[in-house]
């Protein structure tokens, strides 16, 4: 449902591998350093397959969310990040859900040294990163705050230098933008607006109901203060994600990585 929708803007690419469970999550199992890596070698192998075997030097997107963020980020930190020649084919990543990080008041730092976020639209070789809540996040949640994560093992202790990045996918530059979602098998374009927020320790793209759509909006159900709308991350903006990605290409095809 989430990967998809990409197959009208790139060849999707998208091997199994061995999760942890939600319901080991649910359980406080999550935090057994030898489980996560499991998890993160079963990744590591299906990369290290896809790239000798079919890559075949194209540019490459990543996408993930929730648990397949964090692996994801795992993979970049130890794979794309310091090496220049594999940085210069990435288009862009996508990791929603995922706690990417940044220093405080910078556009890297944190998770990645070389990979910045992005903040133009057509801007490539950068992320796109946020959790979508509807209000304040909990301080217990485990998105926007630093230190937290499905994964405990996959995220850093909290650093009082680091936030969570936030990238608005309708409007990478920063402010209020409406979204295009696409939710229950129907799209919406506007009915939703989001900015990014922060309230000094969680940082999040908060979403709201358009007053110009006032009857029209669709309910959003499994919204919490500590899961906020975590499994609507991708679809609540499918529609500017696929922009994104298609503007990130044309740059890409044009000028190379920028």
């Amino acid at each position: 449902m989430q990967a998809a929708p990409f197959s009208t803007v790139c060849r999707v690419w998208a091997p199994m591998y061995r999760q942890v469970t939600l319901a080991a999550m649910m359980a406080g199992r999550a935090g057994n350093p030898a489980n996560d890596l499991v998890a993160f070698h079963s990744l590591l192998a299906a990369w290290n397959d896809y790239i000798t075997q079919h890559n075949h030097g194209r540019p490459i997107i990543f996408l993930g969310h929730s648990q397949g963020s964090q692996l994801l980020i795992m993979l970049l930190q130890r794979t794309i990040d310091d090496d220049p020649v594999l940085r210069s084919r990435m288009v862009s990543a996508i990791l929603p859900g995922g706690n990417v990080k940044v220093r405080k008041g910078s556009e890297s730092g944190g998770s990645f040294t070389h990979i910045a976020l992005c903040r133009k639209l057509g801007q490539t070789g950068c992320v796109i990163a946020y959790s979508t809540f509807e209000g304040t996040p909990a301080a217990t949640s485990f998105f926007g705050n630093p230190g937290q994560g499905l994964l405990p093992t996959m995220s850093h202790a909290p650093v009082a230098l680091e936030a969570v990045a936030c990238t608005n996918p309708a409007a990478l530059a920063g402010g209020s933008a409406p979204l295009a979602s696409q939710l229950g098998g129907a799209t919406f374009r506007g009915l939703f607006l989001a900015r990014c927020r922060s309230n000094g320790t969680a940082t999040w793209l908060d979403v709201s109901r358009n007053p110009a759509y006032a009857g029209r909006v669709p309910r959003l159900p499994h919204s919490s203060p500590r899961f906020g709308l975590h499994i609507f991350d991708i679809n609540i903006a499918l529609g500017n994600l696929l922009d994104d990605v298609r503007a990130q290409e044309r740059t890409f095809l044009t000028h190379g990585s920028r």
